[in-house]
């Protein structure tokens, strides 16, 4: 809108009775809301990311955009639902945050190459202070996924803390599985395996033993600190069905 364009408006429209100073403020107004479209389709061309801040209200409304998602292939989805289950966190904008450690940076470098589709951000790497002794430092190894994760979010923490979803026997496919395991899993000499399933209540646990027992027949057991045993007999099946989809740096949990 040129500024001559505009004084000629503003004499044609005064001659009519109106006010020249209320229509030099609705002018102004009506440049500021152009100058912000503007910015806003730079933002969206310039988006690469899937950001929920970046994507302006011209193309998507609110509603849509959060119930917008992604199409997974399977290995994308398995690979995901066992980070989740695991290690893995989901943001309330609905990104998915996978770490691991330095001792497992091959491990996650697998992950990124297997997410490739869906992520947002290359490998990082953090360091931090250990709580016992500042002056030494821990490595870890990150990335995110993009935003469009909601209804994950909305599954996994339907009160702000990670659950056992419903219907996960459907999802505990062996690939699952074998992510979670190599995420939150160990040997356990003479009795078999165990996964980590602290962060759970134990009628989520309890859940997932019976999910187990009816979907693959394999007996567990709920142990110490509300951990999912995998006795000796039934880990020698469960192994041979994760040994596939186990990669040789985290080859060390299997017997």
């Amino acid at each position: 809108m040129s500024r001559l364009w505009r004084e000629i408006a503003i004499e044609k429209l005064a001659h009519n009775g109106e006010s020249p100073r209320l229509l030099v403020v609705i002018f102004s107004v009506l440049k500021l809301k152009y100058m912000h479209s503007l910015n806003d389709i730079k933002k969206a061309r310039d988006n690469t990311v899937g950001s929920r801040e970046a994507i302006p209200r011209i193309f998507h409304t609110k509603k849509n955009f959060r119930d917008s998602t992604l199409k997974l292939n399977q290995d994308e989805f398995d690979v995901l639902f066992g980070s989740v289950l695991g290690d893995a966190y989901i943001t309330k904008k609905g990104r998915v945050q996978i770490e691991h450690s330095d001792k497992q940076k091959d491990y996650l470098i697998w992950k990124y190459k297997k997410l490739c589709n869906v992520v947002s951000t290359s490998v990082l790497m953090t360091q931090r202070s250990k709580k016992q002794d500042p002056s030494k430092k821990t490595i870890s190894y990150r990335f995110w996924s993009k935003q469009y994760f909601h209804s994950w979010r909305n599954l996994f923490y339907p009160n702000g803390k990670k659950s056992v979803p419903k219907g996960i026997k459907e999802a505990l496919s062996p690939l699952v599985m074998a992510i979670w395991y190599m995420d939150d899993g160990y040997l356990r000499p003479k009795k078999g395996c165990c996964l980590s399933t602290d962060s759970f209540s134990k009628e989520e646990v309890a859940t997932i033993q019976k999910a187990l027992m009816e979907k693959y027949d394999l007996r567990a057991s709920i142990v110490s600190r509300n951990r999912l045993n995998i006795g000796v007999i039934a880990s020698q099946k469960f192994f041979r069905m994760i040994d596939p989809f186990v990669i040789s740096s985290m080859r060390y949990k299997l017997p």
